[in-house]
């Protein structure tokens, strides 16, 4: 029941930080194979689930580097910039992160939809 509520809120929120919740995707699916195969007890099972459910609903994961708790949107380009760029051992994985983040907000616009500012400028830009 707890994964099922678990992998729920993962197809959910997918959308919103896919690397975080591909990651605890995985973990959940590899905790449910080995107790089909044997090599969990229930128990242990039942409390791996709990944890990767917990973590999951609040939105935290241990692998986080300290510079980034607190920043939400930075973690989740980290997440995106060290998935793509875990294979080439890239370093200053969070500055790069905080410089996306810094980037966009510089260009950020507000109610951009409905801003004439925003609106000539797109306009223009095609």
């Amino acid at each position: 029941m707890i994964a099922s509520a678990t992998l729920h809120v993962i197809e959910q929120e997918m959308a919103k930080d896919p690397a975080f919740y591909k990651k605890f995707s995985r973990l959940l699916k590899k905790v449910i194979e080995a107790y089909h195969e044997g090599r969990l007890q229930a128990l242990e099972a039942l409390e791996k689930i709990k944890d990767i459910s917990t973590k999951v609903v609040t939105h935290t994961d241990d692998n986080i580097p300290s510079e980034l708790i607190g920043e939400d949107m930075a973690q989740r380009y980290y997440g995106c910039v060290n998935e793509t760029f875990a294979e080439y051992k890239v370093k200053k994985l969070t500055d790069i992160a905080i410089q996306i983040v810094d980037r966009i907000a510089k260009h950020k616009i507000r109610d951009w939809r409905t801003n004439q500012d925003a609106i000539n400028k797109r306009l223009c830009s095609r």
